[in-house]
């Protein structure tokens, strides 16, 4: 396998993810289903089908296990220093660019975030994130440059800037912590689920 080239292949899929998303987001613009197609939905779905093919053509190994008590704790930990730091951070530097609570669950399009935010998502971006992108950054880089590389290229993806960006990087850096020290997808697919349901529910 040629990693440099897998790499930018992987970034180039993600790109071409974006571009089906906004495609989407266009045709249907004003059609009954519209708000949902507009709450990320389309994209984490997208996602998730590319991260799985990929998974299936790259043959990696990746552990997806039930996390022991050690990685549960280090779960809660990151958990919670990020959401405190999150919403502290929120509340001191409120800008439009940080919406913590966007969703009105008890609506159709809320109900089908709140699945997208909490289920899609999580599954979606750690197994492309951490579960692929990482591991073949690190036979480029050292360590710690593939984890900064992973998380920055995390953060971007989210279209957000100013303290949003600076707060998805963070979160990034801790769920790729969690992945290297644990070596178990399932251990920051929790943490990212976690963290984006206290952000619904708060």
């Amino acid at each position: 396998m040629n990693e440099k080239r897998t790499i930018l292949g992987l970034i180039g899929g993600l790109a071409v993810v974006y571009l089906l998303d906004a495609v989407v987001r266009a045709a249907l613009d004003g059609f009954v289903g519209s708000d949902i197609i507009a709450s990320g939905v389309v994209f984490q779905s997208l996602l998730l089908g590319y991260a799985v093919l990929a998974f299936n053509r790259l043959e990696m190994d990746i552990l997806i296990d039930f996390p022991d008590r050690d990685a549960l704790l280090d779960v809660v930990f990151v958990v919670f220093v990020s959401s405190v730091i999150t919403f502290g951070a929120a509340s001191i530097f409120y800008t439009p660019s940080i919406s913590i609570r966007v969703l009105t669950p008890l609506t159709v399009v809320g109900l089908v975030s709140v699945h997208s935010l909490i289920v899609f998502a999580p599954l979606a971006e750690e197994l492309f994130f951490r579960g692929m992108l990482y591991p073949l950054l690190k036979t480029q880089f050292s360590v710690g440059a593939a984890m900064g590389v992973v998380s920055v290229v995390f953060a971007l993806s989210h279209l957000t800037g100013g303290l949003g960006l600076f707060l998805t990087l963070l979160s990034g850096l801790f769920y790729v912590w969690l992945y290297e020290k644990h070596g178990n997808l399932t251990v920051p697919i929790l943490a990212h689920a976690l963290e984006n349901m206290i952000g619904v529910v708060w």
